[in-house]
Order: C-alpha cells, then sequence, then structure tokens
C-alpha cells in the first residue's frame, strides 16, 4: 500500500472511531410494542417492560419467576444505579456461555420496571449503563426505533406476471404464475 493510498484509509478510521464514540447508539435498533419495548445492538439483546406487582420481595420473586432466575441467585445492588436491584445469571449449555442481567426498579403505579440485558459475550458494564440510563430517562434517540407501517408488500407475488388460465379452467379461478425476473 503506497502513502496516497493509505491516508485516505486512516482517515476514514478516524472518522469512524469518532462517530461511533460520539454516538453510543450509532448501532443500536428497537422495536417499540404496546408491553414490551426490544433493543439490539452490539451483541447485546435489550428489553424494557413493567410488570404489575409491587418493588417488596414477594414482587421481586415473582420477577425472578418469569424470567427463570435461580432461586437462589441473590439480588445485588450498585450504587450507580440507587434503588435497583440487580440479577446476574450466567449459563453455560453446550460449550455456549451466555449472561443476562436484569435491572429491576419501582415503577409507576405500584408496577416494576425490568430492563434485561442478554448477551453471548462478557458483559459490558459500561454499555449497560449507558443504554439503561437512555431507557429510563426516555432519551433513546426515535431513529433507532423501527417503523411499524407497512407500506408496500414484500410478497413475492409481486414479481410474477400471471399467464393464461389453464384450458378448461375459469378465468378467475386458474391462472399460472410466470416468473419474470
Amino acid at each position: 500500500m503506497t502513502p496516497k493510498s493509505f491516508l485516505p484509509v486512516l482517515m476514514s478510521l478516524l472518522l469512524n472511531a469518532a462517530t461511533a464514540q460520539e454516538l453510543p447508539f450509532a448501532l443500536a435498533q428497537a422495536i417499540a410494542q404496546e408491553q414490551v419495548t426490544f433493543y439490539d445492538v452490539e451483541g447485546y439483546t435489550i428489553f424494557q417492560q413493567e410488570f404489575p406487582y409491587r418493588f417488596d420481595d414477594k414482587g421481586l420473586e415473582k420477577i425472578k419467576k418469569k424470567f427463570t432466575i435461580p432461586k437462589d441467585t441473590q439480588a445485588e445492588e450498585d450504587p450507580y444505579f440507587p434503588g435497583v436491584k440487580i440479577f446476574n445469571v450466567r449459563e453455560t449449555k453446550g460449550g455456549a456461555t451466555s449472561q443476562s442481567t436484569y435491572y429491576v426498579a419501582q415503577g409507576a403505579l405500584d408496577k416494576i420496571a425490568v430492563v434485561g440485558f442478554y448477551t453471548l459475550c462478557d458483559r459490558v458494564k459500561t454499555l449497560e449503563k449507558t443504554y439503561y440510563d437512555a431507557i429510563v430517562s426516555y432519551s433513546m434517540p426515535k431513529e433507532i426505533f423501527a417503523s411499524m407501517e407497512s407500506t408496500r408488500s414484500n410478497s413475492p407475488a409481486e414479481h410474477w406476471t400471471w399467464g393464461p388460465p389453464a384450458i378448461g379452467e375459469a378465468l378467475e379461478t386458474c391462472s399460472a404464475p410466470i416468473w419474470d425476473k
């Protein structure tokens, strides 16, 4: 590689690195449904959901049961997340290790709010903190959310040209598709 061709590559790499640091949500995708919101970013699947349970021992046990958190798993507390109970679950199945982290907090009107992180990689606590803060403060960029509108059909039938009906069949009930592409 000549020095002249190396300079544009180096500038591109530096620009991409700077953009990624400035925009922690640049690679994120999200879909909001009525009861739960899902996010996908950098090897993590993240969800946000509320449950009609009180934020007490009984409610936490219901959350543990709902997400199959082992009974002997104790909630941790982190000074960065005051009032939030954190459950970490590490599972190994068939040589693959997965990690789930559940941030459980008091929601509105006697509800429990859960923000869950799932990854097949090692935990990245700074990423979890960044996304947790953005989710609970409702500051996730709107651009990352997928549109729930359907603007056109993605059916293979769009690409068919309908041929003449088979001999002896009614025109409206039988015609053979001809793939045109």
